[in-house]
């Protein structure tokens, strides 16, 4: 421990991340959350004749399935609730498209019919009633439906057309190009289309009127996965970046001149441009993604839901393609002020709770809270810091719960993201006087605090990279991060002049670009690359240049896993050049949370100069990075590390004594 001094800290904050649920309590984060109360509104003065008040539509999920063996079209409630059949075919039905008034559903078939079959464009009513086919010609793919649901625009071998939504009569073709024109959408307010164009997988954005004419390009990198059209008339694009632009987005929004982009943001956003609303009125974002290597399940997204994502499928068949209706929600049609990013209001000032008073407590009266998805070692951790202290801990399914049961301070089992998703309601329980100390993840508010390395990993590992590169030449970085690692890189690169950094974006579901090939591929064609760095280091990168021969390397990020620290050893021995720099994260800090509260509660004070990271609120630890230096060392002392599930190092729990001497002032 330190000589204690009277200090005052200052933090300097910039942004927020979170992602958080704590472990049993699986019922309650498993169900939608419950309803706010409503407010009261003041009864308006009687008239005449009434007028006419928009009653909203439900936001009901339409997607395709393959839970029944071959593909069919289900439709759900907006929390994901009543799941039902529609299509219920032995064929093949796909891509669901649903009204914006959300009463019919347009999907691609493969059955049988008088023509011979074919893939075709088929409407069906909400409830499975009223099935009519559309198109006839065979090839055709992607339907989407006009803002007044009378029409709908398909691709059909290659070209883009409309026809009649009711009957299929008078189809129009928009497009006569040697590309392929796939997945049109219709833009809200029914003047304009938006598809995809080119081949071989490379494809950008047009845009024209629905009879051709105006016709532009949006885009020009060939590197279009997908676009939609936001509420307010933007083009809302999965890319991985714009030629003769610094700016690199997956997902982008762009004006229909393709000149002003914006970066809608990670996980939980993208709500802001393409808005839907669960059951209980609540604006979120809905995906569908794949987590933790599981099949393709589609996901509501927002700081709302106990972890971040609530699973509206939870089925191990893959679920995919989902669609809801246009004018669904409270605000069907949302206007450009909607579209903007919440204000701020000002915090009301909260009374400090007797369970938060500056006098030191004693460990019976202690009650600490956990919440968010721990794994069993760190609940386990946690579990044994409580016992040894005689200190109760509680679990809640989210923070408001653990306020509700009087705690002393909530320890949050978090990550990158789910501290992003949960940064306001830490913000609000901080300023009412409960600390919350965030595990793998980095949270900006005043009254958190961090055990995490995440953004100490980001800063040190850069730097390393550029010492290896001489501070100069070209860097190629892949980007698993989410927009707050964007700023922080970005920051670090204007500092480096000399270094030539290419970002390249990598998404969870498509780690295409951070495959073993596409490495090496990257490294044959950048022949003086002198890095690649990662903010998510990935074991490809590792073995996409295991096989090299050669004198000259690029310096890399790795992984601190066994296996690759053993190949490791026999690339550094064979080839001196090669350079690897690896980080052992924290694997006791839930063990160490739990001591930092109690003693902080028993009125020991943090020592400031524990305190770093990108916030200032980081408690650090030391000596948790590998290099080719020490490398031989960390091999010696694997025995004395944790291997998790997937084989990774992390650092064992410190003891009492160590966390005192280590984090508190005397």
């Amino acid at each position: 421990m330190k000589t204690k001094t009277n200090l005052i800290i200052i933090f300097s904050l910039l942004f927020a991340l979170a992602f958080s649920a704590c472990a049993p309590a699986p019922a309650a984060a498993a169900e939608a959350p419950a309803p706010a109360p409503a407010e009261s509104e003041p009864l308006a003065e009687p008239t005449a004749v009434p007028t006419q008040v928009w009653q909203p539509i439900p936001c009901s999920v339409v997607f395709d399935t393959d839970r029944d063996s071959n593909w069919e079209v289900y439709i759900m409630g907006p929390d994901g609730e009543n799941p039902l059949n529609l299509s219920n075919d032995k064929a093949d039905d796909t891509n669901p498209a649903i009204s914006p008034d959300g009463k019919r559903v347009a999907f691609v078939s493969n059955r049988a019919n008088d023509q011979g079959g074919g893939q075709n464009i088929y409407v069906i009513n909400a409830d499975g009633s009223g099935l009519r086919q559309l198109t006839f010609q065979g090839g055709s793919d992607g339907p989407s439906w006009s803002h007044d649901g009378a029409m709908i625009v398909y691709s059909n071998n290659g070209d883009i057309y409309f026809t009649d939504a009711n009957d299929g009569s008078n189809p129009k073709q928009v497009t006569f190009t040697p590309e392929e024109d796939k997945e049109p959408k219709w833009s809200p307010d029914g003047t304009k289309l938006a598809w995809l164009s080119g081949q071989d997988g490379h494809y950008n954005v047009l845009v024209s009127s629905p009879d051709g004419s105006d016709l532009h390009p949006v885009t020009d990198t060939s590197s279009i996965y997908s676009v939609y059209w936001t509420a307010d008339g933007r083009l809302l694009i999965d890319s991985w970046g714009w030629k003769d632009k610094e700016e690199f987005c997956h997902n982008c929004v762009v004006t229909q001149d393709g000149k002003d982009i914006e970066d809608a943001g990670g996980k939980g956003e993208v709500q802001r441009f393409r808005p839907f609303w669960n059951g209980q009125g609540d604006r979120v974002e809905l995906v569908n993604i794949s987590l933790d290597n599981g099949p393709e399940e589609i996901y509501l997204v927002g700081e709302v839901f106990p972890d971040l994502f609530y699973n509206m499928t939870n089925n191990p068949a893959l679920d995919r393609n989902p669609d809801w209706p246009d004018k669904c929600g409270p605000e069907y049609v949302p206007t450009a002020e909607d579209l903007q990013p919440a204000q701020e209001q000002p915090m009301q000032e909260q009374p400090v709770q007797a369970a938060q008073s500056a006098q030191p407590k004693v460990a019976k009266d202690i009650v600490i809270g956990c919440e968010g998805e721990p794994s069993d070692r760190k609940l386990a951790d946690l579990k044994q810091a409580c016992d040894e202290l005689g200190i109760q801990c509680v679990q809640g399914k989210d923070f408001d719960e653990l306020t509700g049961k009087g705690v002393d301070a909530i320890i949050s089992f978090s990550n990158i993201w789910k501290v992003m998703g949960d940064a306001p309601k830490i913000r609000e329980v901080t300023s009412q006087g409960f600390p919350v100390y965030a595990l793998d993840g980095d949270s900006d508010t005043i009254g958190a605090y961090n055990l995490a390395v995440e953004s100490t990993w980001l800063h040190t590992s850069l730097q390393w990279t550029f010492d290896q590169m001489g501070d100069s030449g070209k860097i190629a970085y892949l980007d698993f991060g989410p927009d707050y690692f964007k700023e922080i890189v970005k920051k670090i690169l204007s500092d480096h002049p000399n270094i030539q950094a290419t970002a390249i974006p990598v998404s969870y579901d498509d780690m295409s670009a951070a495959s073993q090939e596409n490495i090496a591929a990257l490294v044959a064609k950048e022949p003086d690359l002198g890095a690649i760095w990662t903010s998510d280091p990935q074991a490809n990168i590792f073995w996409g240049l295991n096989d090299m021969q050669g004198d000259q390397y690029p310096a890399i990020a790795c992984l601190s896993r066994e296996g690759e620290l053993q190949a490791w050893k026999e690339r550094r021995d064979a080839h001196p050049a090669f350079q690897c720099i690896a980080v052992v994260k924290p694997g006791g800090n839930a063990y160490e949370a739990v001591y930092v509260a109690y003693y902080r509660l028993t009125g020991l004070e943090l020592d400031p100069a524990a305190l770093g990271g990108e916030f200032g609120n980081t408690l650090l630890y030391e000596d948790t990075v590998i290099t080719n230096e020490n490398l031989d060392e960390w091999l010696g002392k694997i025995g004395d590390l944790r291997k998790t599930d997937w084989g990774g190092l992390e650092l064992p729990p410190m003891t009492p004594a160590e966390i005192k001497e280590k984090w508190f002032l005397e």
